[in-house]
């Protein structure tokens, strides 16, 4: 406890009066009248827990009476070295100096954990403390400038602030990963550009990440047609547009000769030309008449190469005959069997080609006996062969004897 000037005046007068009255045997075991019994004189100094304390809050009646008035009942006694604990241990009139910063506003944590206190006196007044306490970390840090799990860094685990970009090309946007809203991830704060179509400029206009894609960009084009046609290279105007640099030629007056000298797309267009072919059978060849250079007109059909014949119904070996090698069978009538077996039909071509086959159904059975009646009731050639005298000139009785089927 800081003390006044006059207490410490009393306490260097108390130490003088002390002095004198030792020497003049006020003390205990000295001479002199004690009006305290003499078991202690006035201003004696005894022991106490905290260090030397005067008698004089017992007053008495003794020669040290007025200087036990002098004596403050509370006068400070050195107790040791200053202590963290509000009381001016050492009796230099200062409480608590040495402990810097005490009574100072403090903070302990990290993050979402830190707490703001008061710096005061540790419990063993040794030294200062924060009387503050941190709060609970989180379970997880989460993406949103909080130290949430109070380890002293901020969104780690996170890609916040690395460099992003959005969209290829003319549409590059760039910006940082910042957190999301809900703070699970990041993603890129660039600012989207619009993406446009496609010019032919040398950029990447939809941000597809090719420029001038679809463009063959230096490629070889042309310009007109016939003698008038011209080649030159694609290339892009200032507008973005394509362009072939070919100039066409100039058109002349159309002429015979296999060209298209008016450049209209045709080819002696003024001269006539007209359907034309030529050889036969499987070589023909269909075309029409053109041109030349000497100025006379020529069929340019060229004749096919002639093949083996077949039989197919086409003329394989261009000697304008078709089947010719088959006899002429192909097309013809053909029977399959004899008299009442007989079954009739077309010779026709075999799936090969290579031959003829009837396509008549086959023969039939024979109806039985051969009987009079000029059928060929047995199917093998001959009509009514087993009747004697068919054939014979008869009379007129013998004739309706024959018709009736009775042998005459």
């Amino acid at each position: 406890m800081k003390r006044s000037g006059a207490s410490a005046g009393i306490a260097s007068a108390v130490a003088w009066a002390l002095v004198a009255l030792t020497v003049t045997g006020c003390v205990a075991g000295g001479g002199g009248g004690s009006d305290d019994g003499g078991a202690q004189a006035d201003g004696a100094v005894t022991p106490d827990s905290g260090g030397l304390r005067l008698d004089a809050a017992i007053p008495d009646a003794s020669q040290d009476a007025a200087v036990d008035a002098m004596i403050e009942a509370d006068a400070c006694v050195p107790s040791g070295d200053e202590t963290c604990n509000g009381l001016d241990d050492d009796c230099d009139g200062t409480t608590d100096e040495g402990f810097a910063g005490l009574g100072d506003g403090c903070a302990v944590g990290e993050g979402v954990c830190a707490a703001q206190g008061t710096t005061v006196c540790s419990a063993d007044g040794a030294q200062v403390t924060c009387d503050a306490l941190p709060g609970p970390p989180a379970d997880a840090e989460a993406c949103n400038g909080l130290d949430d799990d109070c380890d002293g860094d901020t969104d780690e685990g996170f890609s916040v602030g690395v460099f992003c970009q959005l969209n290829e090309g003319e549409c590059n946007s760039r910006g940082v990963e910042v957190c999301t809203a809900d703070g699970l991830g990041t993603e890129c704060d660039a600012a989207p550009i619009t993406i446009e179509a496609e010019r032919c400029d040398g950029f990447d206009n939809d941000c597809d990440g090719l420029a001038d894609e679809g463009i063959d960009l230096g490629g070889i084009c042309d310009a007109g047609v016939g003698l008038c046609r011209r080649g030159g290279f694609v290339e892009c105007d200032e507008a973005g547009n394509v362009y072939c640099t070919a100039t066409p030629g100039q058109p002349r007056a159309e002429a015979c000769n296999g060209f298209d000298d008016d450049c209209d797309g045709i080819a002696d267009e003024d001269f006539g030309a007209e359907a034309c072919e030529a050889g036969v059978g499987a070589c023909r060849r269909e075309g029409q008449t053109l041109c030349q250079e000497d100025g006379s007109l020529e069929c340019n059909a060229v004749a096919g190469e002639p093949a083996m014949e077949l039989c197919n119904g086409i003329d394989d070996d261009c000697d304008g005959e078709a089947d010719e090698d088959f006899g002429g069978q192909a097309g013809g009538p053909c029977q399959n069997g004899e008299g009442v077996c007989a079954r009739f039909g077309t010779f026709a071509c075999a799936a090969d080609g290579r031959s003829v086959i009837c396509d008549a159904d086959p023969a039939g059975m024979p109806a039985g006996a051969e009987q009079c009646n000029g059928e060929d009731d047995d199917c093998d050639g001959t009509v009514d062969e087993a009747v004697e005298g068919v054939g014979v000139v008869c009379n007129e009785i013998e004739l309706q004897l024959c018709q009736a089927g009775i042998t005459a």
